[in-house]
């Protein structure tokens, strides 16, 4: 085919090569920035990613049944010692405060390793549900020094009598003091402070 037929035609393709790029930019956006856009919401916010929290209506909420049921069997404590307790640690504090620090209502759990193996879960029963009042633990490494029983009439109890005896068993075969203060509203500091001391509890000079 002569050139002088072929150049009409190919012109005509520069021509709509042209057109074409000149109406892109007019766009201000290639076809896939378009894509994208036209996916939003009909507001034009951008849809939650994949990995954003769904609500999911077979989880508990604190307006369940179950919920409710127990709000109306439970009442909030004001505080966490009884006045007893409270009377105690207000005279225990001042001694221990530069070595130790204390806790109240320790579950023995929380004392007490339960090692795997046979008799684990007669273990467990036996000591899930006792705590001990107060112990005392080091400042820094929170190592268990020494835990505190206050005694008040209740221990005269039988069943109380043979929980004592289980319980202050138990410590000594373990190897962790246990003092046992009786209950009073005035208590002897300088007594209290022998007793500490022979269970090995650090005490400054002067407290």
């Amino acid at each position: 085919m002569p050139i002088k037929q072929i150049m009409p035609w190919l012109i005509g393709m520069v021509l709509v090569a042209l057109l074409i790029q000149q109406v892109l930019r007019k766009s201000g956006q290639p076809s896939s920035q378009r894509t994208s856009s036209d996916s939003r919401n009909p507001h034009g916010t951008p849809p939650l990613p994949e990995s954003a929290p769904q609500h999911d209506s077979r989880k508990p909420t604190a307006t369940s049944s179950v919920a409710r049921d127990l709000t109306n069997l439970l009442e909030r404590k004001e505080t966490l010692m009884t006045p007893a307790e409270q009377s105690f640690f207000d005279v225990l504090e001042p001694l221990v405060r530069s070595s130790c620090r204390v806790s109240s209502n320790v579950r023995l759990l929380d004392l007490f390793h339960i090692r795997p193996g046979s008799g684990q879960q007669s273990a467990f029963n036996k000591i899930s549900r006792k705590h001990v009042d107060f112990v005392l633990t080091e400042h820094g490494s929170s190592r268990i020094l020494c835990a505190i029983e206050l005694d008040d009439s209740s221990h005269n109890r039988p069943d109380r009598i043979e929980r004592d005896a289980f319980v202050n068993e138990l410590f000594a075969s373990l190897n962790l003091p246990l003092l046992r203060i009786p209950f009073s509203w005035t208590y002897n500091v300088p007594g209290l402070r022998s007793e500490l001391l022979k269970a090995g509890v650090p005490l400054a000079s002067a407290a």
